[in-house]
């Protein structure tokens, strides 16, 4: 199940209210301009997904939803690209839920939103084995 394909299903998407307050509480958090991220890395007997993501933009910065959409676009397209980097450095038994905050007040080119996902990517990645050893 460790073997990503470039699409972003379903059951990669972080939608549990349960684990989005959990992932707000006790998560680990890291900005990498315009993008924030948020992760949590648990433990878990039958993982659905190795790693769930969410994106937002918040809707006081961005009143349009055209706006909004067009930069969760960005990102998602940003991190279905690249989420191959992440998917084998996770252990077996491990998830890692995911969110993605866009935190400029002006749009971005999406040439900027994948390099700083690189970016954030690498770092959890980063941050990951750190903790596993």
């Amino acid at each position: 199940m460790n073997t990503p394909t470039a699409t972003f299903r379903p059951h990669e998407r972080l939608k549990s209210r349960k684990r989005i307050k959990e992932l707000f509480e006790s998560g680990k958090s890291r900005a990498f301009f315009p993008l924030r991220c948020v992760w949590l890395s648990a433990e878990t007997s039958t993982p659905s997904a190795p790693v769930q993501v969410a994106f937002s933009v918040s809707k006081k910065n961005f009143p349009h939803a055209t706006d909004r959409n067009l930069l969760k676009r960005r990102m998602r397209e940003a991190y279905r690209l690249q989420k191959h980097l992440l998917y084998p450095k996770i252990a077996p038994q491990q998830t890692i839920s995911l969110m993605f905050l866009y935190i400029a007040r002006e749009k971005a080119n999406y040439a900027s939103i994948y390099a700083q996902m690189t970016k954030c990517l690498h770092y959890i990645i980063k941050e990951n084995n750190a903790h596993a050893e």
